[in-house]
């Protein structure tokens, strides 16, 4: 069950921009 994990890995390496509105996560 690494699908959510993959999920937000894939976002935050696609849209780097993400990271920053996400916080220092």
């Amino acid at each position: 069950i690494r699908s959510k994990s993959n999920e937000i890995t894939e976002g935050r390496r696609r849209e780097p921009p993400l990271r920053c509105s996400l916080g220092p996560l």
